[in-house]
């Protein structure tokens, strides 16, 4: 879109963090109607960064600097992310005029679960005795073999 994140968050629905950058335009209207309509927020606006980490675009003059590429994420994502910044020493593949945006994330631990609590145990001696326990068993093991799709 080509546009900054500027510092007005006229939604005023966490669009634009408290860190935006450069001045609005038509494009910058843009970007923030349709993050603001689809509950995106640009993480750049929400760390506090010197320009130099900021800006993502420079002109071949070096004299015009723009804060114009972005990373966006859902508004309720925001949090997982605890760094931005762009890379000035990164060179960039595709000799383009625009910098590496960075961001790290926390990833949040899943819970552990017990294998006894996703595992049904059986008595494997009752299976010998108990016809009831031996028809359970079988429809169990027929179940899960059936959800396997083998491949030769």
């Amino acid at each position: 879109m080509n546009a900054e994140s500027g510092t007005d968050d006229h939604c005023g629905n966490g669009v634009v963090g408290p860190f935006g950058f450069g001045a609005a335009n038509n494009n910058n209207e843009h970007l923030l109607s349709f993050c603001g309509s689809h509950n995106l927020t640009i993480l750049g606006s929400w760390f506090r960064q010197l320009n130099i980490h900021r800006w993502s675009w420079l002109s071949r003059d070096h004299h015009t600097k723009k804060e114009i590429d972005h990373i966006i994420t859902h508004s309720t994502d925001r949090l997982l992310f605890k760094n931005y910044r762009v890379l000035q020493s990164v060179e960039s593949p595709a000799n383009s005029d625009h910098l590496l945006v960075t961001v790290k994330a926390e990833i949040l631990p899943f819970k552990k679960r017990h294998i006894s609590c996703l595992m049904k145990s059986y008595d494997v001696q009752g299976l010998f005795a108990d016809p009831r326990l031996q028809q359970q068993y079988s429809v169990d093991v027929e179940i899960r073999f059936s959800t396997m799709h083998v491949t030769r």
